[in-house]
């Protein structure tokens, strides 16, 4: 029994008198707590660490604002950043069979973190083609500026300089060097009419061009401006008095006599 106590002596403080099983246990508590924390602390680190090498390679990479990116340049290794691009590799599944919803999934997100990041400074094409979905299916500038505070989607501001942009410069959005396809139909207005007449034929056309980089401009143009945009002035038609081939006046031709001086 007397193997069983322990009597611990501190120089200026009581004797302390334990069972030893009591004190193996408070030993193995004590040990197993510390333990515990600086675990916990040693993943904070890790984790602190890596937000940090992270955060600073997306402050550090350049793009550029004087264009819109394509959307080929979705899956550009200068758009996402080294270390977030092998961190969501590790993250979202990296043994899933399904690679394109894999890799559509880590694109938006590491976007969505980039944007989140560095509001000002980037201009997602993946974003800004959701706003401007939305704005063209919904019209609703809210919808927008709700999925922009979650980083889900550009703000309608930016729409509103997409569209500005397209229209600022005034010149035809393709270019005539390189591969552009015309494609036009007709339209016939009123055709349904008991004698025939007084229908309207109309024409319209679209150029497809392969590949163009759009001009991003800063300043929004005048409400003038953009109302101008597309519009065809109207011409009122004039109704002749005579009908069909009564307009036309045919003369006969006069053959004058040229005298040729030797």
């Amino acid at each position: 029994m007397a193997n069983d106590i322990i009597i611990t002596s501190i120089y200026g403080k009581s004797s302390i008198v334990s069972f030893r099983d009591a004190a193996h246990r408070v030993l193995r508590e004590n040990w197993e707590a510390d333990r515990m924390t600086d675990k916990v602390c040693q993943n904070d680190r890790i984790l602190d660490m890596a937000a940090s090498i992270i955060r600073d390679e997306i402050r550090l990479s350049v793009h550029d604002l004087t264009r819109y990116p394509e959307m080929d340049e979705v899956e550009n290794s200068n758009m996402i950043p080294d270390s977030l691009r092998r961190y969501l590799q590790q993250m979202l599944d990296p043994k899933s069979k399904n690679t394109d919803v894999v890799n559509r999934r880590r694109t938006a997100i590491a976007h969505s973190l980039i944007s989140a990041c560095r509001p000002r400074s980037f201009v997602s094409p993946l974003l800004l083609a959701i706003s401007v979905y939305i704005h063209h299916k919904y019209a609703s500038w809210e919808l927008i500026d709700i999925l922009s505070s979650l980083s889900f989607s550009n703000a309608y501001k930016e729409v509103q300089r997409f569209e500005s942009s397209l229209i600022s410069s005034g010149e035809p959005s393709y270019n005539l060097n390189g591969f552009t396809q015309f494609a036009f139909d007709n339209a016939v207005v009123n055709v349904a009419t008991l004698t025939g007449h007084n229908t309207f034929h109309a024409m319209g056309g679209i150029a497809c061009v392969e590949k163009l980089p759009l001009q991003r401009t800063v300043k929004l143009p005048q409400a003038e401006l953009v109302e101008a945009f597309g519009q065809v002035r109207i011409r009122t038609f004039a109704k002749p008095t005579l009908p069909g081939l009564k307009l036309v006046s045919v003369e006969p031709l006069v053959f004058h006599k040229v005298r040729i001086c030797r």
